[in-house]
């Protein structure tokens, strides 16, 4: 969306409910809902192998189409890149969760810059763009 305008959506896009961290905890557990409303899914998490599994179990389970793409939203630039590859295969996003996050425990003074860079770019950046 560039300056407030919304973007149209192509009437030949497919919807789907697309699910950041849908692999596990959280995301998965509304994957999970959604799937069971009948709703194409289109999960994203780093772990292509936990993708694979997690959209299996749903496919056989609700009889839904999902789509899964390994990418990590920690990278600058990646959720331009899902955009991308939602639209590239044929997708629109109808529900958009936004679940892949991350945090830390203890003192903040005990967290390196590296770690909080990667939080703050996960779970504001990331999840803004």
């Amino acid at each position: 969306m560039d300056s407030g305008q919304q973007t149209e959506i192509n009437e030949t896009l497919k919807p789907v409910a697309l699910i950041t961290g849908g692999s596990e905890g959280i995301g998965r557990a509304l994957a999970e809902l959604f799937a069971g409303r009948g709703d194409r899914l289109f999960l994203v998490a780093r772990d292509e192998n936990r993708l694979r599994i997690a959209a299996d179990e749903l496919e056989r389970k609700w009889g839904i189409e999902v789509e899964i793409a390994s990418l990590d939203l920690m990278e600058p630039g990646a959720p331009a890149q899902l955009i991308e590859e939602v639209r590239r295969r044929g997708f629109h996003a109808e529900h958009l969760v936004n679940s892949a996050g991350i945090g830390f425990t203890g003192p903040f003074v005990n967290t390196d810059l590296t770690g909080i860079s990667a939080l703050i770019q996960l779970n504001s950046t990331a999840a803004t763009e």
